[in-house]
């Protein structure tokens, strides 16, 4: 799927987009995280939501991602499903999470997804987790 990221950060996503089932997931442990206020570089991306490279941990993942693809900063993915929804009302990510190579503070892999009724998830996990509900939208 292409999409065209205006360049905004997670921060001011949340602001565009609220909380609650159109938007976040009612939480606050990533507020003053310094990758909320991170934006990567305004263009389309490319990304593809279809759930792979599970089971595998982040280093795993790193090796098996296609050439030429990259993992996508969470700013980029939440940006896209959520516009998505805005047009089609289709959850991407409805079932699972997807890994970034973005850290939170105490080194964890930020992970975006599980969008249900409550809104769109920002988690964090182990380097070394791997799950079967854990994979990579490759960008």
């Amino acid at each position: 799927m292409k999409h065209k990221y205006t360049g905004k950060s997670l921060l001011e996503l949340r602001e565009k987009f609220g909380i609650g089932g159109k938007g976040f997931y009612s939480q606050s442990w990533y507020l003053n995280e310094p990758f909320a206020k991170e934006k990567a570089p305004k263009g389309t991306y490319e990304i593809d939501f279809t759930k792979q490279l599970t089971k595998l941990t982040l280093d795993q993942q790193k090796e098996k991602l296609p050439k030429g693809f990259d993992f996508p900063h969470p700013a980029v993915l939440i940006e896209a499903v959520l516009e998505h929804y805005k047009k089609t009302g289709e959850r991407l990510l409805e079932n699972w999470w997807s890994r970034t190579l973005v850290q939170s503070s105490d080194g964890y892999s930020v992970l975006v997804g599980r969008f249900v009724s409550g809104g769109l998830s920002v988690r964090y996990d182990s380097r070394d987790a791997a799950t079967s509900d854990l994979g990579v939208c490759p960008s």
